[in-house]
């Protein structure tokens, strides 16, 4: 128990060490008045709801402003919560005009709205500015995808795959699957994007295997227990990115994201 309260004591450091190493810089808490904090709370301005709850909220939003005030020109600037009951205004659209009224009046006393000014609800929707071209030429990608399926597949015949029973719909009574043998991989989906800063190229897959397991069940026997192994043959559909430097240079290794029985939706 100890150890767990000096990890999580050590935790905010790691984290914020590990934001600074990308380039990640921590808004300080905005230095606010709280005559204006309270008054708006009172008023039951957004981001206070009716009960006037809402300081952290809050306090977000104004840190928020500051940026606005400082970084505007010149800058696209995304807003990230979730919380659409504290921000969001009625029958709007994320990234457009989603600003509750409240917050919208705000805005303007920057002269700032969309495009430059977006609100998203998570991060994995937030657009990195800069990072990828909009368009690939075709020609950027000089490989078929029978050849990046091939070359997907060498890596998962040899290497260790981390395969989880309950992503392949086995029974919970399976407590682990080994890969056998893999075969006939085909390219199932397929996102090619390419940096801006160089030539490189990020390639987003989905390719199907038909897959040999071996799925292993401890039984409970009289004098101990036993590992019992059953065959059995299914397609596994693989997801993962892999990265190339440049035209014609080689595939680079593949991330696996994830295996499972059945394709994404």
């Amino acid at each position: 128990m100890e150890e767990a309260r000096d990890e999580g004591a050590r935790y905010p450091k790691h984290l914020k060490a590990a934001l600074k190493a990308r380039g990640v810089e921590v808004v300080p808490t905005p230095k606010v008045n709280h005559d204006i904090v309270a008054g708006r709370a009172i008023a039951r301005r957004r981001p206070f709801d009716d009960n006037g709850d809402g300081y952290r909220d809050t306090l977000h939003w104004y840190a928020f402003l500051g940026i606005v005030d400082e970084l505007y020109e010149g800058h696209d600037i995304f807003f990230v919560s979730a919380d659409r009951r504290a921000f969001g205004g009625p029958n709007e659209q994320d990234g457009e005009a989603g600003f509750h009224p409240d917050l919208k009046g705000d805005l303007e006393k920057y002269d700032a709205g969309y495009p430059w000014i977006r609100w998203f609800t998570s991060l994995r929707d937030v657009p990195v500015p800069g990072q990828f071209m909009e368009a690939v030429d075709g020609r950027a990608l000089w490989v078929g995808k029978a050849e990046i399926a091939a070359h997907i597949l060498d890596y998962l015949r040899t290497n260790d795959l981390d395969v989880d029973p309950r992503r392949l719909g086995l029974a919970d009574s399976i407590a682990d699957v080994l890969v056998l043998d893999l075969e006939d991989a085909t390219t199932q989906d397929l996102t090619v994007q390419q940096y801006y800063d160089n030539a490189g190229l990020r390639i987003t897959f989905v390719i199907r295997v038909e897959a040999e397991l071996a799925a292993r069940t401890v039984v409970d026997a009289t004098g101990g227990s036993f590992i019992d192994e059953g065959r059995l043959e299914m397609p596994l559909f693989v997801s993962g990115v892999l990265e190339t430097p440049g035209y014609e240079a080689p595939l680079g290794v593949p991330n696996i994201v994830d295996i499972r029985a059945e394709p994404l939706e």
